[in-house]
């Protein structure tokens, strides 16, 4: 199973990196971070509660596609909260919304406090002319909240004793 957690954690700084650079999560990680639960319940089939665990999937991808149509979350962080749900279960989905949430109120300051050390390294010259700035630490630019997802994810695996049931 120390194999399936090393995966799942790969997977999931992979997606959060590809946020922070891009403002976008690769489908193939979400998809990865499915097969790689079907994989882990198959080998514990008796011991997953399917659906629960599909359950768990499907009203997160409800919510989530709320949150997208009124301009709230982008599309790859709901793919990516409803496979962590997949993983959580009805059982973890309130912690996983909870590691996710927290996450966020640590994610947001520290995003907001490097924008404005760029405003100030370039008011005081700091911030050399020919350097570019990473379009997450430009003002008007959302705040890529993958990276709260993929942290409340680990948070689960790492807090909750175990997650396949």
């Amino acid at each position: 199973m120390i194999f399936v957690q090393a995966a799942f954690v790969l997977i999931l700084v992979a997606a959060a990196i590809s946020d922070v650079m891009t403002y976008r999560i690769p489908n193939v990680l979400v998809l990865a971070l499915g097969a790689l639960f079907i994989i882990a319940g198959s080998l514990h089939f008796a011991q997953t509660a399917w659906l629960s665990h599909f359950g768990a999937a499907l009203l997160c991808l409800a919510g989530g596609l709320v949150f997208y149509q009124f301009g709230q979350m982008g599309a790859g962080d709901v793919k990516l909260l409803t496979a962590l749900a997949l993983w959580a279960g009805m059982g973890g989905l309130i912690a996983l919304l909870l590691y996710v949430s927290l996450s966020g109120l640590v994610a947001l300051p520290l995003i907001l406090l490097a924008r404005s050390l760029v405003v100030w390294a370039q008011a005081t010259k700091r911030w050399r002319e020919g350097w570019a700035v990473p379009r997450v630490l430009t003002k008007k630019q959302g705040v890529p909240y993958g990276v709260a997802i993929a942290f409340g994810g680990i948070l689960m695996v790492a807090l909750t004793p175990t997650v396949l049931h």
